[in-house]
């Protein structure tokens, strides 16, 4: 830590450090990419001599960050003679801050790079209004594979997210966020992007296999009217399978939707997709023959990789006057 302002008591045995600064900064090297900055700290660390091993713990550590997000916690770090292994505890929780301040709490040198970095890029706005972060094990670097445990839950109110340069934002995110290690998932009743209202919306990312390009997965149910699926169709992400379709007829009626998104966690990789819509009685208009397929039933597919496929699809069939 620095910017420390506070009083000193120590012996041949150990010590302590009782502290309350202001522009105070405090680092975890081992497991987080940069220090925590806070405009207002207060709290105490202690350390006891046994032996060749230290002992450093906290005791009431209370933290403000600008614009009064408040973390608080505790760890506990042993550092052992060069031939053992050095282990931490920590265990912080997060109250009101900013959801872009949320990567700072993420151990980078746990996860990997490209999630922090996706995640540094892809949080816009909104608030992080609760959140506990536990981590414990090994901080030595060539210690064996799972020798740190890193847990990470956030629930977040009106989050805004750039998950993809070529789709537009997902807004009103209030959702609940876990990281297991480099596993991501995140659960959010409702959400809405481009107007369009989600339902059930569920974000996960495996656990990391090794080298290659790791994806996120997205699934969320809407329902959408004609105002809106002229978006999807004629001006959204998916209009490379549906513009030409769209010029030809016109939708009636409510359809429920069905998205799946495979977010690639490297830039210039495309992001794939695949919305899946039940017509759900829907009307269609075919534009120059003025011709209504009417009450239609069946399922019409988009996806990235194979366009436009019409299933089952049933319909009455009348001509307009």
């Amino acid at each position: 830590g620095s910017g420390i302002d506070g009083y000193v008591f120590a012996n041949s045995n150990g010590g302590s450090v009782y502290f309350d600064s202001a522009n105070f900064e405090l680092g975890f090297p081992q497991l987080f990419h940069k220090p925590w900055l806070m405009t207002q700290a207060e709290g105490a660390v202690s350390w006891a001599l046994e032996g060749n091993n230290v002992n450093i713990s906290s005791d009431g550590l209370r933290l403000w960050q600008e614009g009064n997000g408040l973390v608080y916690g505790d760890f506990s770090l042993r550092i052992n003679p060069e031939e053992q292994e050095d282990y931490l505890s920590l265990a912080i929780a997060v109250q009101d801050i900013d959801f872009t301040k949320a990567p700072d709490f993420v151990p980078g040198y746990i996860v990997g790079e490209s999630l922090v970095n996706w995640l540094e890029a892809s949080l816009v706005s909104g608030n992080v209004m609760e959140g506990i972060y536990y981590g414990l094990g090994s901080t030595e670097t060539e210690s064996a594979e799972n020798s740190f445990t890193s847990s990470i839950y956030l629930r977040t109110e009106e989050g805004e997210l750039s998950f993809s340069e070529e789709w537009p934002h997902l807004n009103d995110l209030n959702a609940k966020i876990y990281l297991q290690n480099d596993k991501l998932m995140i659960s959010a009743d409702d959400a809405s992007i481009h107007e369009t209202l989600l339902h059930k919306v569920d974000v996960s990312l495996p656990e990391s296999q090794g080298s290659g390009i790791r994806y996120l997965e997205a699934r969320a149910l809407s329902q959408a009217d004609q105002s809106i699926l002229q978006y999807w169709l004629k001006s959204s992400p998916i209009s490379e399978h549906t513009n030409s379709i769209a010029d030809q007829i016109e939708i009636t009626g409510d359809v429920e939707v069905d998205i799946f998104l495979e977010i690639p966690m490297t830039s210039g990789v495309n992001t794939e997709y695949s919305i899946n819509t039940n017509l759900n009685g829907a009307d269609v208009l075919h534009i120059d023959s003025d011709v209504l397929f009417s009450n239609l039933e069946g399922s019409l597919a988009v996806s990235s990789q194979l366009g436009v496929n019409a299933t089952n699809v049933k319909a009455g069939v009348f001509e307009q006057e």
